[in-house]
């Protein structure tokens, strides 16, 4: 049985592939979204291995799929959001800057309202001075909340531009943090 693969070049004006589905190209201005995300494979609770989905789509709508074809997908994944943090993030804190909501797919990040995190049942909204702390990996993006037993997690594969939102929030969350009121003396700063 032949093992069907892909092969991808990075290049300083974009990114290149060729797989079973064709083959083409995109340049990194044009790149709009970056899915990424992990899954990890257990038979019997026997890991088999970690796989990783990476998705493109462009402004104009060309959208790429590669990741499990591809080996060292999350080496690659990284490489894709170097090249693409400086104009995704530029663009991204200009909307936050004038008051627009910022979409990351399953997250949206607005200026006044703090964190929404969409669902399939609910919208869950958290406002700026309820972030405790944030965190992601290649499975996940989770938000902790103060005095919540729980973190609101999501899955990293449903978040675009998952390295823009954690650039994104490290700077508003950094001026919320500096505004927090001190504690009173003799009160506890839980």
């Amino acid at each position: 049985m032949r093992q069907l693969s892909s092969r991808v070049w990075l290049h300083e004006t974009g990114i290149s592939w060729r797989g079973i589905r064709g083959q083409g190209e995109m340049r990194w201005r044009d790149v709009e979204r970056v899915y990424c995300g992990s899954y990890e494979i257990h038979a019997h609770y026997i890991p088999l291995g970690t796989f990783h989905r990476l998705k493109l789509v462009s402004a104009q709508g060309q959208k790429v799929s590669l990741g499990e074809r591809i080996g060292g997908a999350d080496d690659l994944a990284k490489e894709i959001a170097k090249f693409t943090l400086k104009v995704l993030l530029e663009k991204a804190m200009q909307n936050f800057e004038n008051g627009q909501e910022v979409d990351f797919g399953k997250i949206i990040v607005s200026r006044n309202e703090g964190v929404t995190v969409r669902t399939w049942y609910d919208d869950k909204k958290i406002p700026w001075q309820e972030i405790e702390g944030y965190e992601r990996n290649g499975a996940y993006f989770k938000i902790r909340r103060f005095k919540k037993h729980f973190a609101v997690s999501v899955s990293s594969e449903k978040i675009a531009n998952a390295h823009v939102l954690h650039a994104l929030l490290d700077g508003a969350m950094h001026q919320v943090w500096q505004r927090a009121p001190a504690p009173v003396e003799g009160r506890k700063k839980s």
